[in-house]
């Protein structure tokens, strides 16, 4: 399978990192500014990021996509600003600047330039707070699981998936030892990749294993509500399981038939976009608009009329 994984008040950057609370419904308004920013409504998203800044709630992983925001506008000075700050306390990477569209029209500027050649020292900030063992250790897990998967397993094959599901086992067993030893990660401590890749494992162990999906069901409901999981990973994990452990219904709509060889459609479809907005995901029908994995609605799907009547995310 291949998974999908993509505000004006200024504050001092100590204050804002030492301050920023999660706030009910985070993930629903940043998804919302992303989208709003890809359909070319610049406006619009930045007053979402400027709600959150106004609550001292902008977490440093979205820093970056204030900075796109800005840079929509045309504002490069807190454009650049901000894209500073993603490198050195978001943890984005000068690659993901480089391709932004939003910043290639000052690419040969003078404040360019600059950026690219602070960008080593800002990147060596961030990784010094980092828990690189930690990190270390994730992708190593991720690396064996990824190996069995496509140098061992054969598709259809019973014996060469018992590997696969081998390698599962000693991975879930390793998170369960991590966790009771270190605390459930900090997106801080492993950066975006190493966040990513913890988001990866969990959905693959969690598939079959039942004494690992009872262990982090309640420990990621929890983090969700503190801002340190993704709702739309926890959702991806929810579905993941229908599919293809219990061979049912997806719960939540996160897959398409091009996403998953395993794909069923969407129970109780009529519901669905209460049950997303309840957990603080865009309705299918914004979910389906976004810039990096737009997908065909289903076709008995009816979107809901007044969504934010709905949007209860945990509070």
């Amino acid at each position: 399978m291949q998974y999908f994984w993509t505000f004006f008040i200024v504050l001092s950057l100590s204050s804002l990192t030492a301050q920023a609370q999660y706030t009910p419904c985070y993930y629903y308004r940043i998804s919302k500014a992303v989208l709003l920013l890809g359909e070319g409504d610049c406006r619009a998203s930045l007053q979402l990021y400027e709600s959150l800044m106004e609550e001292q709630a902008l977490l440093p992983q979205h820093y970056f996509g204030l900075a796109e925001t800005y840079a929509c506008l045309g504002k490069k000075k807190v454009a650049f600003e901000w894209l500073e700050r993603a490198f050195t306390t978001g943890g984005d990477n000068w690659e993901r600047a480089v391709f932004s569209p939003y910043f290639q029209k000052w690419k040969r500027s003078k404040g360019w330039r600059v950026l690219e050649r602070d960008y080593p020292k800002k990147r060596q900030s961030y990784v010094n707070q980092m828990d690189v063992n930690l990190y270390m250790e994730l992708r190593e897990m991720y690396s064996a699981e990824q190996f069995v998967r496509a140098s061992v397993y054969k598709p259809g094959d019973t014996l060469t998936y018992e590997y696969v599901l081998m390698v599962d086992s000693i991975n879930m067993h390793r998170l369960v030892d991590l966790v009771e030893q270190k605390g459930f990660p900090q997106y801080h401590a492993i950066g975006p990749e190493g966040y990513q890749t913890f988001c990866m494992l969990l959905t693959h162990t969690t598939t079959h294993n039942e004494w690992g999906w009872n262990y982090f069901k309640e420990l990621l409901e929890q983090e969700i509500k503190t801002g340190n999981f993704f709702p739309a990973a926890y959702a991806i994990m929810i579905d993941n399981r229908c599919m293809v452990s219990q061979k049912g219904e997806q719960r939540y709509g996160q897959y398409n038939k091009e996403d998953s060889d395993n794909f069923n459609p969407i129970g109780n479809l009529e519901e669905v976009d209460k049950r997303r907005l309840a957990l603080g995901l865009l309705t299918l029908n914004d979910f389906s608009k976004k810039k990096y994995s737009p997908s065909v609605l289903p076709d008995q799907y009816i979107p809901i009329e007044k969504p934010l009547e709905f949007l209860r995310c945990y509070k």
